[in-house]
C-alpha cells in the first residue's frame, strides 16, 4: 500500500472498526498515513524518519528519534522484524549499564551525527567501548550496538550467561530526544505535569531527563521503563 496522508474532510469513519466520526477523535497513522480512531491507533512504533508520513499542510520539521503512532496492521508489520528474543525479556534478565556523562558526545559533536541515528548521543558503545564513529554509518552503529546490547559480542558472548543489557543516562541538551513523547504504556510515576492518553505516559523528553534504552533503541523515562520491567514485562512498546 503507498502511504499517503489522508485528508480529515474526505474519511467519515474509522478505517479499521469503522465507527463514524462525530465526536471522536481523528487520529492518522504515522506509518500509512491513514485515519483511525483514538482506540484504532494506541499502538507506537520506532519508524526509520524517512518512513514517517508527513501532513503536507506543514513542513517537514527534524525526523524524530522517538516512536510514532500507528494503527495496528502497521505495528505489526514493523514488530515481524524484530528479534522475537525482545519479547521475552524480563527485568532479572536485563543488566543495567549506567552511562558516564564522558561517554556522551558534546553539543559541539551533536549537530555532526547523521540525524536519522537512534545513538545520536552516544560517543562510543557502552558496551565495548567501541568508538562508534570508527563503526560506520548510523546503521552500522545501530547495528552494533543492538548486538552488544544482546550479549551478542566480545568474550562474554561465549559463555552461557549472554545477559541482555539496556542503557541508562541523563539526556544531553541537544539530544534528538528532546521534545519527543514517552510511550510507556502505563502512568507516569516521575515528578512535574504530565499529559496522558488513556494509560500511555506522553510526557516529553526534556533536557536532564533520566533516559532508559533497551536493546530495541525504544526509549523510555527511567522510572516509567523501572516500573514496567518490576511487572516481569518485555519492552513496552513491542509486547503489545
Amino acid at each position: 500500500m503507498h502511504a499517503q496522508w489522508e485528508r480529515d474532510e474526505t474519511v467519515h469513519q474509522c478505517r479499521d472498526c469503522q465507527r463514524r466520526f462525530g465526536f471522536l477523535t481523528r487520529r492518522h497513522c504515522r506509518r500509512c498515513g491513514r485515519i483511525f480512531c483514538d482506540r484504532c491507533s494506541m499502538y507506537r512504533a520506532l519508524l526509520d524518519p524517512a518512513d514517517i508520513v508527513h501532513d503536507p499542510a506543514f513542513p517537514e520539521g527534524t525526523p524524530s528519534a522517538g516512536s510514532q503512532r500507528v494503527c495496528s496492521a502497521c505495528h505489526d508489520e514493523v514488530n515481524a522484524s524484530v528479534p522475537s528474543r525482545l519479547y521475552g525479556m524480563r527485568a532479572t534478565s536485563l543488566e543495567r549499564i549506567e552511562v558516564d556523562q564522558g561517554r556522551l558526545l558534546s553539543p559541539g559533536h551533536l549537530s555532526r551525527r547523521q540525524s536519522s541515528s537512534q545513538l545520536s548521543d552516544l560517543a562510543e558503545c557502552p558496551v565495548c567501548n567501541r568508538n562508534l564513529e570508527d563503526v560506520g554509518d548510523a546503521i552500522a552503529q545501530e547495528t552494533h550496538v543492538r548486538t552488544c546490547l544482546e550479549g551478542g559480542t566480545g568474550p562474554a558472548s561465549q559463555g552461557p550467561n549472554r545477559t541482555p543489557k539496556y542503557l541508562v543516562y541523563r539526556l544531553p541538551p541537544e539530544s534528538s530526544l528532546v521534545n519527543v513523547e514517552c510511550a510507556s504504556p502505563f502512568l507516569c510515576e516521575h515528578p512535574g505535569p504530565i499529559r496522558y492518553t488513556g494509560v500511555i505516559c506522553l510526557e516529553e523528553f526534556a533536557k536532564g531527563s533520566m533516559v532508559a534504552r533497551l536493546s530495541c533503541l525504544c526509549s523510555f523515562h527511567n522510572t516509567c521503563l523501572t516500573s514496567w520491567l518490576q511487572r516481569g514485562k518485555s519492552c513496552p512498546i513491542h509486547a503489545r
